[in-house]
Order: structure tokens, then sequence, then C-alpha cells
């Protein structure tokens, strides 16, 4: 079942630049709860928008599939995003993108690596290390951050996340224009400080790159850092 509230759109014309403005959209629905308001003018040549909308809860791989994302990653997310751009056509309105996205994802999975079983291997717990049936995944309990979009280019900000047995903090670029992707994390085990010889000893960041097209990222990690992580 979906519900739709929406506030009626008004139509204004002043010489010829004609604007759409919808006050307020509400959608409810089965993993969807939208609160969204748009702005539209110069209908009659290029058209400019701004976008407000919110998010709750809501499943994300419609989402992320849309961006371009393809299935790995899922999870219930919400979003909070402030945007305009320009254009007459898909590919100028990705180009004149400018603005921000606050986003949160829960319960969340990324598939393609098992950042976990890499850990556990560096610091020998073979039984953890073991690989898993089926395609490998890291549980991801909650990420968040900000994308700030300049020209369809986007610049994460306070990217952090919270997983089964590490922390991981980063920054990167997200193209939507070239539809590719250039993060770079820094993993820490959950074992952040431990005690040697009666002195805090903290636990060695493993630097990991996701690089490349956004339906197909590559991954790179440095196994030095990752050694000396094992050896802690």
């Amino acid at each position: 079942d979906l519900s739709l509230d929406a506030v009626a759109p008004a139509a204004n014309f002043d010489g010829g630049a004609d604007t759409l403005s919808i006050g307020r959209v509400d959608v409810d629905g089965p993993g969807l709860a939208l609160r969204a308001s748009a702005e539209l003018t110069n209908l009659s040549g290029v058209p400019s928008m701004r976008l407000s909308a919110r998010t709750s809860a809501v499943d994300a791989a419609p989402l992320l599939e849309g961006l371009g994302f393809s299935d790995r990653l899922g999870g219930r997310g919400s979003l909070s995003a402030d945007l305009e751009t320009t254009g007459d056509d898909p590919d100028a309105v990705l180009s004149n993108l400018d603005g921000f996205v606050d986003f949160e994802l829960v319960d969340g999975v990324f598939r393609g690596i098992d950042i976990g079983r890499i850990l556990a291997a560096a610091r020998g717990d073979d039984a953890a290390a073991a690989p898993s049936d089926g395609v490998p995944a890291t549980r991801i309990a909650r990420a968040g951050g900000r994308i700030r979009f300049d020209s369809g280019v986007g610049r994460f900000e306070a990217l952090e996340g919270i997983a089964e047995g590490f922390t991981v903090n980063g920054e990167g670029v997200l193209d939507l224009v070239r539809s590719r992707v250039d993060v770079r994390l820094a993993i820490v085990a959950a074992r952040t400080q431990q005690a040697v010889n009666g002195s805090a000893k903290a636990s060695t960041p493993v630097p990991l790159r996701m690089h490349g097209r956004l339906d197909a990222p590559r991954f790179e990690i440095d196994f030095d850092a990752l050694m000396r992580a094992g050896e802690r």
C-alpha cells in the first residue's frame, strides 16, 4: 500500500520565466517515507530545479542502484538532501548538480569484500578468516557522513562507520558525471587500545582504497599496514 499526500502545485508565469513550485510532497509506503519540496523555473527554456528532500528508515537498495551502485550496497537508510541543478537532459542535470546530501546507513552490507575476514587473517585467527559460502561481504552496523556536490562531483565529508570488529573513517570522491568513485578508508580494529607493559598501544590503521566504476569498484589494501595491525 502506498499513500501520497501532496500540496497542489502552483504554476506561476512571469515574463516567460514560467515557474512550477511544489510546496510539499509526502509519500509513505513499504520501505519508503519521503518528505520533499521542489521548485522548477524557466520551464520554457533550459529549466533549473531546487530540491529539498528527507527520507527515514527506507530500503536503501533501490536508491543506490539508481545511482549506479548495482546490488553491492544494501541496508536501511536515512537521507537529507538540498540540491539544485540546471539542464534539459539527464547528462546536463548531473553535470550541473550542486548541494549536499547527509546520509546514514544502518544494518547494512557491502558485497564484494569481507574486511573482517581480512583482518582476522592478519592476526592469525584461522577460524574467523575461513572463507564463507557465497559472495564475500562486510556487514555494517552503521555508516554515515555528508557528500557535498559541485558540478556533479561529490566529495565525502565526515565519512565514518562501525562494523563487526572494526571501525572505518575516510574521504573520497563520488563522480556522478563519469560514474566513478574513489574513496580512501582507514580501518581500525575494534581493540583500538590495549595495555602493553602498563601503557596503552593504539591499533595500526589499515588503508583501503575503493576506486573505479560505480557498478564495479576495485579494492586496494595496504598489506604492510595490515601485517602491522595483525601484530598488535
